[in-house]
């Protein structure tokens, strides 16, 4: 069985230049002879755009289910014309295509294979046959090369392009890949590097990665009482085609150190999702209603979402309306004790009552949970609200949107650790660990 492991690094910093070491790299397309016999033959030491055409022998694919939260199926695809190591790396000269792709999820007792058809980039995040080119907290498709006399692979990520599947007969099949590329620079840039043709003639068969469905996280039961608390932050977002407002906050009933990032002792936190008329930036005066509980994913003024837990990135992530236990918990790497996300209860009913002068918000929480608990607290103070970059949200695809789009909040311990990692960089051979795990908005 693969590992997503080695697929899941993150594009950090440095990634435009980063091949599979630390050390001062070549440029992205460097001299020597070019693996495969294909593509131009590049001079040594210029910069210049690929342009490569490959036959490869080696196929694989895995299926993941809904891995990364956009309703549909994920297959992991792969072409290759080299010696590919248990890891998934190229160990001799070649090219390897590694592709996320969308796709049905077959029926319970249904055997696993790839759909048929011309995959596309162009297309929605949730849609069939959508190659998944974007960063979604790391790239999931991309490509690598390894050259004759050199000790390093190079990556690059796709911009846009297609891969066709086509059932030739006779359990053949033909995998035809036509990509354009990129890499980033050393600021975040988008370099162009040209175009990779690669196909592949053969069987294939798809290894099912499902594991048996397992509760995505531990219930919080019995009354929650958050007393009166006074810390308040979250972020604000605009539905502009529905002439809404969104504020989505997580309000604190336990001491966090905002230096240190992280929670000293044990309590709760409370994550509101509230909609309001429409206002072109955050209006505490807006904050002046009683919220009631909406339908999941029905987005309406003067109501606040339910609380849910989907997947994303192959990790729960927490939405809507909830309420988490800080407790002590156990680093399984280091064995190191801290406080951090326990138990969670979603809010299934009650009300929000929020009252405002404009620049204070009193909010009076009188909420009911899954387990059939009561959840009561007070919170009176001045949010600390932030404008996302991409905070327009379209109506239609907000739960998406808002999903990949998000801010990560400085309140986990993810988040801490994600900090420190992104300080170095990014490389497959040193993959980072830190996916989407525990993610709250």
């Amino acid at each position: 069985m693969r590992n997503l492991g080695y697929l899941l690094f993150v594009a950090v910093v440095g990634m435009g230049m980063v091949a599979c070491s630390d050390d001062d790299p070549k440029p992205r397309n460097h001299g020597g002879e070019q693996p495969g016999g294909g593509g131009n033959e590049q001079p040594g030491g210029e910069d210049q755009d690929l342009d490569v055409k490959f036959e490869a022998d080696q196929f694989w694919c895995g299926f993941y289910g809904d891995y990364i939260g956009t309703g549909t199926g994920m297959y992991m695809v792969e072409i290759n014309n080299g010696t590919i190591d248990d890891a998934g790396y190229l160990t001799s000269p070649g090219y390897a295509i590694t592709l996320a792709v969308n796709g049905r999820i077959p029926a319970a007792g249904e055997s696993v294979t790839l759909p048929v058809g011309t995959y596309k980039t162009n297309l929605e995040i949730t849609d069939n046959f959508k190659i998944i080119n974007e960063d979604v907290g790391f790239y999931l498709s991309f490509v690598e090369m390894k050259y004759e006399g050199e000790d390093d692979s190079y990556t690059d990520f796709i911009e846009s392009g297609t891969m066709t599947v086509t059932n030739n007969g006779n359990g053949k099949y033909t995998i035809a890949c036509d990509l354009d590329m990129f890499y980033e620079d050393e600021d975040g840039n988008k370099i162009a590097d040209g175009n990779i043709q690669g196909t592949y003639v053969g069987k294939i068969s798809v290894d099912d990665y499902r594991t048996e469905e397992e509760p995505l996280y531990e219930v919080l039961e019995g009354d929650v009482n958050l007393g009166e608390m006074t810390e308040c932050a979250g972020s604000y977002y605009q539905f502009t085609k529905s002439e809404l407002s969104n504020y989505y906050l997580s309000i604190f009933a336990a001491d966090y150190d905002w230096e240190k990032e992280e929670f000293l002792k044990p309590g709760y936190m409370m994550a509101i999702d509230l909609f309001t008329e429409y206002s072109e930036k955050p209006d505490f005066n807006m904050l002046n209603a009683n919220f009631s509980i909406a339908e999941l994913e029905k987005y309406e003024e003067w109501t606040y979402q339910p609380g849910t837990v989907t997947m994303h990135g192959g990790e729960p992530a927490w939405t809507g309306t909830y309420v988490d236990e800080i407790s002590e918990q156990v680093d399984s790497e280091t064995g190191e004790k801290y406080y951090g996300y326990g138990k969670s209860a979603m809010i299934t009913g009650g009300t929000i009552k929020a009252t405002s002068d404009g620049e204070t918000v009193t909010f009076v929480l009188d909420l009911v949970t899954e387990a059939g608990g009561k959840v009561t607290g007070t919170y009176t103070g001045k949010p600390d609200v932030e404008i996302p970059e991409n905070n327009e949200l379209n109506y239609v695809k907000a739960r998406q949107a808002k999903t990949f789009n998000s801010q990560m909040r400085p309140f986990s311990r993810y988040e801490r650790m994600a900090r420190k990692a992104s300080a170095r960089k990014a490389t497959r051979r040193q993959p980072n660990k830190l996916q989407l795990s525990d993610t709250r908005r």
